[in-house]
């Protein structure tokens, strides 16, 4: 395989690596969105249940809401929390394969070079002809 094959490769796996965490992304972001809507849904249906409940005060009624309004924030901020840092995992995992791209061109530029040096040096050897 060429170096220029390699390189081609190298970026291809690159590419693949970045495809599959973006769609591991997007499947979290849309995992929590649905964990809100379920939150929210169960927040509503209670909330439902407190106003048609009889015999029950104002003040009773707001307890509970406010109690729901706690639990729907809390829950929202553990979502939130936990996407942000599943986020940052994969900002931290893209930062490291550009890294290695970057010093894979590197090896593989260095590489060139010293082949072309010892491939002058052959030719050099072989007929002694100046380069």
């Amino acid at each position: 395989m060429t170096p220029k094959q390699e390189i081609e490769q190298a970026a291809f796996d690159q590419i693949k690596l970045l495809k599959e965490a973006s769609k591991e992304a997007c499947g979290l972001l849309a995992s929590a969105a649905l964990d809100a809507k379920k939150t929210l849904a169960e927040s509503a249906a209670e909330a439902v249940k407190v106003r048609d409940a009889k015999n029950t005060g104002d003040h009773d009624l707001l307890i509970e809401l406010k109690t729901l309004m706690v639990v729907m924030q809390a829950t929202v901020t553990e979502i939130k929390t936990g996407t942000s840092a599943q986020l940052e995992n994969h900002e931290h995992r893209l930062q490291s394969l550009e890294k290695m791209k970057a010093a894979q061109g590197l090896t593989v530029s260095l590489g060139a070079g010293l082949i072309v040096i010892i491939f002058g040096m052959l030719i050099y050897h072989l007929f002694n002809i100046p380069i």
